[in-house]
């Protein structure tokens, strides 16, 4: 074998060799609360703005969930803040798709520290609470166009024939 067909055969073998590589990503969580894991406590102070902040997003209506969160991002950003507190969401559909505006407090953690005998109440009661809240969304209003309406004109138009016709034979 010639030395320029050995060469052409190792680039081909090399460019047929390549195969593309897939990348994947794991991730583990696990939560605080629960048997095998051991936290100490650590406490943060919570800087609540006095002033407003707003936010929204938009996306398909059966991702409601998402669209919220992606609003609730849109306010935290726009202040500058860690969190959203006490948010508020205006919901607009429109077709398959939702309008969701948020309002709230911006707040922001500061003061790290591990907790201490003393914030043990503090602890307990925030545990223990946790608000309650309901949520309405509005069904979006449906439109009747022309064309709705001309179907339901040739439909009776159809009928009364077909009535007329029938009646006569």
């Amino acid at each position: 074998m010639k030395r320029r067909d050995t060469l052409f055969l190792v680039g081909l073998l090399t460019l047929g060799s390549c195969a593309p590589v897939k990348q994947i990503e794991t991730a583990k969580t696990l939560n605080i609360y629960g048997p095998g894991v051991i936290h100490h406590p650590v406490i943060a102070d919570l800087d609540v703005s006095n002033n407003k902040v707003n936010g929204s997003a938009s996306g398909l209506s059966t991702n409601l969930s998402s669209v919220k969160s992606e609003a609730i991002s849109d306010a935290v950003k726009t202040a500058g803040a860690d969190l959203l507190v006490e948010p508020v969401f205006v919901i607009q559909p429109v077709g398959s798709r939702v309008n969701v505006t948020v309002t709230g407090f911006p707040a922001s953690y500061k003061n790290f520290r591990a907790a201490t005998q003393a914030d043990l109440p503090l602890l307990e009661a925030g545990v223990m609470q946790r608000a309650k809240t309901t949520e309405t969304v509005p069904e979006p209003v449906k439109k009747r166009g022309a064309a709705g309406a001309v179907v339901v004109l040739v439909l009776a138009i159809g009928t009364l024939a077909i009535l007329g016709v029938a009646g006569g034979l």
